[in-house]
């Protein structure tokens, strides 16, 4: 992959570790489940709507690894953003297994969960969720205060500085562009050093150089042991994952272990043959080089 001359499938740490996860609430348990940060078998999400049922997960099965970096991608409409929200907890009204960092989310209590949102858990959403009253450098540190860090000035200053934000750490989030708010919830999850990263179109309001400065990061947390699920529409974006899994109509239809941009297009655009054997339930369909 490449966006302005960034590889980030061969990128290194150079001997340093950039975040390190660090322990809270059980985060030791993220070693358990086969080596797995994500597990999800068979899960499915139905909402009642006013005209009915409505299936928007059917089945779903997959895994991301600790350390493992995995992007899904699919048509509007596919079940991706819904993924997201029960993959990391958010949403808990579905059926299936789902092992997170060690956990069943579904056994915890809302106010455990909240706490593992805080700390084991980062997200990055498409509508940023920032307290617009509050300065970048605040929302930025908003977690670590909660919790009470007592390094929370050098972890969020830190943060903001690799997302080239430092200069506007003082401003209110209701004064900033579309594109710096994305970089100000970005930096404040590099400052959480989550277990796991939720990423819902990381890259969706950023330019070339941003884009690229964000993938640098998730490059990083990856170097560090920590886990990515990004959903994403950017080919180029999701060619930087060790995996991409294609959704389609709530199901996984494709794997592909070798995601250059011309794999997945070739899988997106119809061109792909499946290698792997019908029935397999955490690959479905797997296209390598």
């Amino acid at each position: 992959m490449n966006i302005g001359n960034l590889q980030i499938n061969n990128r290194q740490a150079n001997g340093q570790t950039v975040y390190q996860p660090r322990n809270a609430v059980d985060r030791n348990a993220v070693s358990q489940n086969a080596g797995n940060a994500l597990y999800m078998n068979n899960v499915m999400r139905t909402y009642d709507t006013p005209s009915g049922k409505v299936d928007v997960l059917k089945g779903v099965s997959l895994s991301v690894a600790n350390g493992e970096w995995v992007a899904v991608m699919g048509s509007s409409g596919a079940g991706k953003s819904t993924l997201l929200r029960c993959a990391s907890g958010l949403d808990t009204d579905y059926e299936g297994d789902l092992n997170l960092a060690g956990m069943n989310p579904k056994s915890l209590s809302e106010a455990k969960r909240a706490q593992m949102r805080r700390t084991v858990i980062g997200f990055i959403f498409q509508d940023y969720n920032l307290v617009e009253s509050l300065t970048v450098r605040q929302n930025a540190a908003l977690p670590l205060l909660v919790e009470k860090q007592s390094d929370w000035q050098e972890r969020t200053d830190k943060a903001l500085k690799i997302m080239g934000i430092e200069k506007i750490a003082s401003s209110p989030a209701v004064n900033i562009s579309g594109g710096q708010k994305q970089r100000t919830a970005i930096a404040r999850c590099l400052a959480m050093k989550p277990n796991i990263v939720f990423a819902d179109e990381p890259t969706g309001a950023l330019d070339v150089k941003n884009s690229k400065r964000t993938l640098e990061a998730f490059g990083d947390l990856k170097a560090a042991g920590v886990s990515i699920l990004m959903v994403t529409h950017d080919v180029a974006a999701a060619a930087c994952a060790d995996r991409v899994v294609i959704l389609e109509d709530g199901r996984v239809s494709h794997n592909i272990t070798v995601p250059s941009e011309e794999n997945i297009s070739a899988v997106l655009y119809g061109n792909a043959v499946s290698d792997e054997p019908a029935g397999s339930p955490f690959a479905n369909n797997s296209f390598g080089e």
